[in-house]
């Protein structure tokens, strides 16, 4: 097996020097894998190794110089490395266009690094080709079973109606969608419709380079203030509730996602209807790419990687998460929440703190209750000096030993603002936390 090393920011070969998709720039001397030019792939590295689309569109949404090495789907490049040479063939991933998949091989072993894919033919993307390799490193978005996107003609016919439900009604739909991938996949499918379509400035910009690769479009025109109705516009998400949509008037909303099988997707995007459309794979075409390569090794990376994973040891495989700690599925002992509900909250020491202060801590559920508590006393005055004072109050009673931990988390940024970095922690990843500490699924919590 080729070994590699996971990191937050991507995946490093070591012995081939050798990045796939890291989310940091790498200016030495390593080479790096693009597999797609959606903006959480791409960024200032020295040397790149992707597809010719892909190398356009980077060039378009992120500018600057690089030296790109540039291969065809299906060609397999020699490259020289200290330690270990390698062949790179680069086989379409079905995702977006120019998408790629990268088939790394020595004479030692083979690996498949898939980047996002898509095994279901779409419009405006090459498809899918997955090959034979040792070991597999898959996307899994989509990995949990309850993922299973109905057939695409269907989706489109739903849309189809909402645009001209809301055209006849004097409304304009506007339909929410990556303005890389999702919004060209959407225009060729609403293209047997006649609908009058415009597209939002990024959106346009983008689909003009899918044009100069040869891809064709049913006609279309770009946006132009005052000049949507009657015709459907395509936008990218942070349109929502932007000043843009506010001044055209009566405008009925649709989000493209897979994650509109959740039943409320519709209500976290506020738009008045969802439909599921995806550049991903859903699960039974995850579990179909597995067989298809049929590794030695899966590693299983990003989405719900440790329910996929295990998934996969259910069927034989040899599977392992990258992105997702697994112990936290072991069955845990619960402690009793009434009972620690009752236990009255302990009351804050607001004499000062001394070096060498040997109080017993209290135990962590109490200390980050009370941190929670301070906090949100602070947030309910606009005094500074009552803000002033509930601070003092807290950290006096949390002591020196806390004091630095405690300050850095008030200030609300974790890293060091030299590190460039966030904490990647949204309310998706808080919720699948708080189900497996409750013990509930994904669909009671959305009913809470």
């Amino acid at each position: 097996m080729l070994e590699f090393e996971f990191h937050q920011g991507g995946i490093f070969l070591p012995r081939l020097d050798l990045w796939l998709d890291p989310h940091q720039p790498q200016i030495g001397p390593e080479r790096v894998f693009i597999s797609h030019a959606h903006s959480d792939h791409i960024d200032f590295h020295r040397e790149v190794i992707l597809s010719a689309p892909t190398a356009e569109l980077m060039q378009a949404r992120l500018g600057g110089r690089r030296t790109e090495q540039i291969l065809g789907f299906g060609e397999t490049r020699l490259f020289q490395a200290p330690e270990l040479d390698y062949h790179i063939t680069l086989l379409p991933a079905g995702h977006i266009f120019g998408s790629a998949m990268s088939l790394i091989s020595t004479d030692e072993a083979s690996l498949l690094y898939t980047g996002d894919f898509k095994l279901r033919r779409g419009l405006s993307a090459e498809p899918c080709e997955p090959r034979h390799a040792d070991t597999l490193i898959m996307e899994t978005t989509y990995g949990r079973p309850q993922y299973r996107f109905p057939p695409t003609a269907e989706v489109i016919a739903g849309v189809v109606r909402f645009c001209k439900e809301a055209l006849d009604n004097d409304e304009t739909p506007v339909l929410l969608g990556y303005s890389l991938g999702k919004s060209q996949e959407l225009l060729c499918s609403l293209g047997d419709a006649g609908l009058p379509i415009m597209l939002h400035g990024t959106v346009f910009k983008l689909t003009r380079i899918y044009e100069q690769f040869g891809q064709c479009f049913p006609p279309y025109h770009p946006y132009e203030a005052g000049k949507a109705r009657g015709r459907v516009l395509l936008c990218p998400p942070n349109v929502a509730g932007s000043a843009m949509l506010k001044k055209m008037g009566r405008v009925r909303l649709a989000v493209l996602t897979g994650w509109a099988v959740d039943p409320s997707c519709r209500y976290r995007y506020g738009a008045d209807a969802a439909f599921p459309l995806s550049d991903h794979a859903d699960f039974p075409d995850l579990v179909e790419l597995v067989k298809q390569v049929a590794p030695r090794k899966v590693f299983t990376l990003h989405g719900f990687a440790a329910d996929f994973a295990r998934h996969l040891r259910e069927l034989g495989f040899d599977a392992q998460a990258l992105s997702e700690a697994e112990q936290m599925m072991l069955p845990l002992s619960m402690p009793d929440r009434k009972a620690e509900r009752r236990r009255p909250l302990p009351a804050m020491d607001q004499t000062s703190t001394r070096a060498g202060d040997k109080r017993t801590p209290l135990p962590r559920e109490e200390s980050f209750e009370q941190f929670a508590i301070v906090c949100q006393a602070i947030g309910a005055t606009n005094s500074k000096l009552q803000k002033i004072a509930e601070l003092g109050k807290y950290l006096r009673w949390a002591g020196l030993q806390s004091l630095a931990a405690v300050v850095t988390w008030f200030t609300g940024t974790p890293f060091a603002s030299s590190e460039n970095k966030v904490m990647q922690l949204g309310w998706a990843l808080l919720r699948e936390a708080l189900c497996i500490v409750g013990g509930v699924s994904a669909e009671d919590f959305h009913h809470v």
